[in-house]
């Protein structure tokens, strides 16, 4: 057998190979989470008992595309004040009331000083790195949580009074990474935007990237 025939044969072989994995595979959005978009309540379980990982990617596209949908205002669901609050500091880094309806502090956190931490802080989780831009500007980022959980005590003993050992469900956060557009992408209308004052300077955040986590019934470790 020539060596261009078994070439043929064994990539005809491979083609065959990936289309059944990725048949195996397919994961479908359902439309009608772009029609009508919804936030998930709960894990499905398409494998019996248990939860395949298509069923948490669509847990997690479905909310991604919630959160990321325009409401009646033509503003995003995630960053409307009404359904999830922002979290808010004062000069020292300290936590701020988030659930009194208006912002009075910092809500992005960028780091100034190199060993101190501040209302303006980079840091991430694991080994603390800062993250950059392609064009050198740091990234910058926000905290939002859904609204209901502005009723729910922080007191351990009261929760255990409650016999409530985990965060109710439903209970979301939201991590948004933000960097600034310069005029040309400003100008490209490709991104969700943000205005906020940088050392002192009005600047145009775009949105770059986002964390969400969510508390349900089934997995109260959040999704």
């Amino acid at each position: 057998m020539k060596r261009s025939t078994k070439l043929c044969i064994a990539g005809f072989a491979l083609a065959t190979l990936s289309s059944q994995v990725f048949a195996e595979v397919s994961c479908p959005v359902n439309p009608e989470w772009l029609k009508n978009p919804s936030m998930p309540k709960e894990v499905k379980k398409s494998d019996g008992n248990s939860s395949t990982f298509c069923d948490f990617y669509q847990f997690s596209t479905q909310a991604y595309v919630y959160l990321m949908s325009e409401n009646t205002g033509k503003t995003p669901n995630f960053l409307d004040p009404k359904q999830y609050a922002v979290l808010e500091f004062d000069k020292d880094g300290k936590p701020l009331n988030s659930c009194d309806n208006k912002i009075d502090g910092t809500t992005i956190r960028n780091r100034l000083q190199k060993g101190k931490r501040s209302a303006f802080s980079t840091e991430q989780a694991g080994d603390k790195a800062t993250i950059y831009a392609q064009d050198g500007n740091v990234v910058y980022y926000d905290v939002r949580f859904n609204k209901a959980l502005c009723n729910q005590t922080g007191s351990a003993v009261e929760l255990e009074k409650q016999n409530q050992i985990n965060f109710a469900e439903g209970t979301t956060e939201i991590k948004a990474a933000w960097k600034v557009l310069s005029k040309d992408e400003i100008k490209s209308n490709q991104f969700v935007v943000q205005q906020q004052k940088i050392a002192g300077k009005k600047q145009t955040l775009g949105l770059v990237g986002m964390h969400i986590a969510v508390a349900t019934q089934n997995h109260p470790e959040f999704v």
